[in-house]
C-alpha cells in the first residue's frame, strides 16, 4: 500500500487503503476505463473467481459482474488469480480496436500481486504466462492504454471488496457441481504439488501411526508395512516440500 498499517487495527489499514485507492485513482484522472475488483473462493478444492467492473471515476455504481470456474485441486491463490482474470475477459468485450482506456485491478491477494509482479519472464504457470502477453499485446495497440494492479488489505471493512468476496461465496455453490469446473485445464505444478502433499501426509501418518511398540523396536525388527510410505517418501526433496507447502500462497 502507499504506507504502513497495524495490521491488528481494522480501522488503519481500510484507511491505508483507501489512501492507496485514492492516490492510484488520481493519477489516472482525465482518462476513461473500468475499475474491477476481483476475489475468489475455494471449497474442497474446487474454486471460483469473481470480478465486479466500475466505471473509472464512478465507482459508486457497479456496471457489470463476471465469474470464471478455477476447476479442481484449486488453491485461493489461484482462485485469486481467475478473479482478476474473470474482469479482464469482461473489459476486453469493451474496450476494442484502438480504444484507449485504463484498468485498474484491486484485489486482497498479495501473492497474486507479488507473483504477477515478478514479470513476464518468471512467470512458470501457463495462466500468468498467458495473461502477461495479453497484457503487453493490450497495451501497445495505444499509447494511452494502461494497466494497474493493486493490492488492497483483506477483510478491512472497503464496501466493494466485502462485496466481491461475498460474491464469490455465493456463487461458488451454485457452479461447484457444474460440467465446466472439468474444463479448467490442471497445470503440471498443481499435479506436482497435490502429489507430494499426498506422499507428505502419509509419510507424517506413517510416522505417527505406528504403536509405540515399533518406536522402540530395532529399525530392522520394524514391519515393512508399517513404514511403506517413508521409501516413498525419500523422493521428496526440501524442494518439492516447500513447493508443496507454499501450493496455497504461491507456486514454483
Amino acid at each position: 500500500l502507499i504506507r504502513d498499517y497495524d495490521s491488528n487495527d481494522v480501522n488503519d489499514k481500510r484507511l491505508a487503503s483507501i489512501e492507496t485507492m485514492d492516490n492510484v485513482r488520481n493519477r489516472f484522472t482525465g482518462h476513461d476505463g473500468f475499475e474491477i475488483w476481483s476475489d475468489g473462493s475455494v471449497e474442497n478444492g474446487l474454486g471460483i473467481g469473481v470480478s465486479d467492473i466500475y466505471q473509472l471515476h464512478n465507482y459508486n455504481n457497479i456496471i457489470g459482474s463476471n465469474s470464471l470456474p478455477a476447476g479442481f485441486l484449486c488453491s485461493s491463490f489461484k482462485s485469486e488469480f481467475i478473479g482478476i482474470l474473470s474482469g479482464w475477459n469482461w473489459c476486453m468485450e469493451r474496450i476494442t480496436g484502438e480504444i484507449a482506456g485504463v484498468l485498474i485491478f484491486f484485489t486482497d491477494s498479495q501473492s497474486v500481486v507479488s507473483k504477477l509482479a515478478s514479470g513476464v519472464l518468471n512467470q512458470n504457470d501457463i495462466r500468468f504466462s498467458d495473461f502477461w502477453k495479453y497484457m503487453i499485446n493490450w497495451v501497445n495497440i495505444n499509447n494511452n492504454r494502461y494497466i494497474h494492479i493493486q493490492y488492497i488489505c483483506a477483510h478491512c471493512v472497503v464496501s466493494r471488496n466485502e462485496r466481491v468476496d461475498q460474491l464469490a461465496n455465493d456463487l461458488l455453490p451454485k457452479i461447484i457441481n457444474k460440467a465446466c469446473m472439468k474444463n479448467v485445464p490442471l497445470t503440471i505444478d498443481q499435479i506436482d504439488a497435490y502429489t507430494n502433499r499426498l506422499i507428505i501426509t502419509n509419510w507424517k501418518f506413517s510416522l505417527l501411526g505406528v504403536n509405540a511398540h515399533y518406536l522402540t523396536t530395532p529399525r530392522y525388527l520394524i514391519s515393512s508395512n508399517s513404514f511403506s510410505d517413508l521409501n516413498i517418501s525419500c523422493n521428496v526433496s526440501r524442494y518439492n516440500y516447500t513447493n508443496s507447502v507454499r501450493l496455497r500462497v504461491d507456486e514454483c
